[in-house]
C-alpha cells in the first residue's frame, strides 16, 4: 500500500481539528481506498472497503515528532496515534508538520493498519461505498445459510408436514389395507374419502368444506407421496427459511385450497387427494422471488441464479404440461400455480428496493388473488351441482359412522 499524498498538515487552534495545507497537500474527502490497495485523490477510484476500527503504526515507520527531534522512533512511538502526535507537535509549539514520512510500502500495513491510519487522519469513508458489501451480507443471510445446512432444511415446518402426511398415508393403509386396482400402491377410495379426501358432493350438499385443506395432507399412494415429500423435503425447507415460515406456510396452503376448489370445479365427479397444488404453487412462487431479487445476487453467482430461474421455470412448465395424463388432477396442479405466482408477489414484494412498486404489485396481486378465492367459492356453493351418486358407495364403506 502508498500512503505518500499527504504532505502537511496541522492543529487549527480553534476547532482542535487535524486539517492539511492547501498548498501542497489534498483535501482527506477526497482520499479512498482503492481494490489495488493504493490510497488515490480521485474519487471516481474510490471501490468499497471493509471499515476497521484498530491499528498500530508499523514499526518501520519513523514518526514525524521522532525525525523533528533526530532520533530513531521508540517502539511506544512507532505503535502511537497519528492524530495524537500532531497533537503532541502542536502542544510543544510547532503548528506544521512535514508528512512525508509518511511513506509505507506495499505489505509493510496489513488491513488493520490501514484502517486504523485513516480512521486518526479522520477520513469520512461514504455510505455508498458499502452498497456491495451489504447487499452481498443481504445474500449471504438468505440464500447461502438457507442452502448450505441440509439440518436446519430438515429441522423446517416443511419436513413437519411431510411426516404427517407419511403418518396419514400409514394410518389409511393400516386400517382398510391396499387396494389391487391403486396403481400408485395405497388403500382403496373409500378410505381416502372417510379420512378427508376432496369430494365435490360432501363438501356442497353436506358442508364438509374442511376438505379443501384435509385433502393436502393426504396421497393416493407410496409412489404419490415419494416425488411430493421429496420436493416438499429439500425445495420446501429450503424455502421455509428464505421466505420465513409464516409466508412459507400462508402461500403452501393457499395454493393447495385453491388447488382444490379448482378441481371442485372442473373435475367435481373425482375424489382429489395430494399436495401437489401445495408444491405447484410453492414452486411459482420460488420464480417470484428470482426474479424480485434480480439485483440482489453477488455477480459471481448470476450465472447459478440464471441457470436455477431456468430450472425451476422448467419444472413449473413441465409438470403443469404432463398434468393432463389419467389419474393426475390437472385442476388442482393449475390452480396452485396460478395462487403461488399471485401470493408470491403479495408476500415477497419486500425483496424490491422502491416501496412504490411493493405496494401498487400488492394491490394487483392480491386483488386478482382474492377475487379469484371469492368467485371460486361463490360458484362452488351455488351453481356447482355435483352428483350425489357416490354418496351409497361412500355410505356403505364407512363403518366409523356406524
Amino acid at each position: 500500500m502508498y500512503y505518500d499524498q499527504v504532505r502537511n498538515a496541522y492543529i487549527d487552534a480553534e476547532s482542535g481539528e487535524v486539517v492539511l495545507q492547501e498548498e501542497g497537500g489534498i483535501e482527506l474527502s477526497d482520499i479512498y481506498y482503492s481494490e489495488n490497495d493504493r490510497i488515490t485523490e480521485t474519487k471516481a477510484e474510490r471501490a468499497p472497503v471493509i471499515p476497521m476500527a484498530t491499528i498500530a503504526r508499523p514499526s518501520n515507520l519513523y514518526s514525524p515528532l521522532s525525525k523533528k527531534r533526530g532520533i530513531a522512533p521508540s517502539p511506544e512511538e512507532n505503535h502511537a496515534n497519528l492524530e495524537q502526535e500532531l497533537y503532541d507537535l502542536h502542544a510543544s509549539g510547532v503548528d506544521t508538520v512535514d508528512a512525508t514520512a509518511v511513506n509505507v510500502h506495499h505489505g509493510m500495513w496489513d488491513d488493520w493498519s490501514m484502517a486504523r491510519a485513516l480512521q486518526a487522519l479522520e477520513f469520512e469513508i461514504p455510505n455508498e461505498m458499502f452498497e456491495e458489501d451489504d447487499e452481498d451480507a443481504d445474500f449471504r443471510a438468505k440464500e447461502v445459510y438457507a442452502s448450505k445446512s441440509c439440518k436446519r432444511q430438515m429441522l423446517t415446518l416443511s419436513t413437519f408436514i411431510v411426516v404427517v402426511q407419511i403418518a396419514l398415508l400409514v394410518a389409511m393403509i393400516q386400517v382398510d389395507g391396499y387396494d389391487k386396482g391403486n396403481s400408485v400402491i395405497g388403500p382403496p377410495v373409500y378410505s381416502m374419502v372417510r379420512f378427508g379426501a376432496k369430494e365435490a358432493g360432501l363438501i356442497v350438499y353436506k358442508n364438509e368444506w374442511w376438505r379443501l385443506l384435509s385433502s393436502i395432507m393426504l396421497h393416493g399412494g407410496i409412489l404419490h407421496i415419494i416425488p411430493n415429500g421429496a420436493i416438499q423435503l429439500r425445495v420446501g425447507g429450503y424455502l421455509n427459511m428464505i421466505y420465513g415460515t409464516p409466508k412459507w406456510l400462508f402461500i403452501y396452503l393457499i395454493s393447495g385450497i385453491f388447488g382444490e376448489m379448482m378441481s371442485c370445479i372442473f373435475l367435481p365427479g373425482t375424489v382429489g387427494v395430494g399436495s401437489s397444488g401445495a408444491v405447484l404453487g410453492m414452486l411459482a412462487s420460488w420464480v417470484v422471488w428470482i426474479i424480485f431479487r434480480w439485483k440482489k445476487i453477488p455477480h459471481a453467482c448470476k450465472s447459478q441464479r440464471n441457470c436455477q430461474l431456468f430450472i425451476v421455470v422448467a419444472s413449473v412448465v413441465v409438470t403443469l404440461a404432463t398434468s393432463f395424463q389419467p389419474n393426475v388432477d390437472w385442476a388442482a396442479h393449475i390452480g396452485g400455480a396460478i395462487q403461488g405466482v399471485l401470493w408470491g408477489i403479495v408476500l415477497l414484494s419486500s425483496e424490491l428496493d422502491h416501496e412504490r412498486n411493493q405496494l401498487w404489485l400488492r394491490i394487483a396481486a392480491g386483488s386478482v388473488a382474492c377475487a379469484l378465492i371469492g368467485y371460486s367459492l361463490y360458484y362452488i356453493a351455488v351453481p356447482l351441482h355435483p352428483t350425489k351418486e357416490n354418496f351409497d358407495y361412500f355410505d356403505q364403506n364407512d363403518d366409523w359412522g356406524r
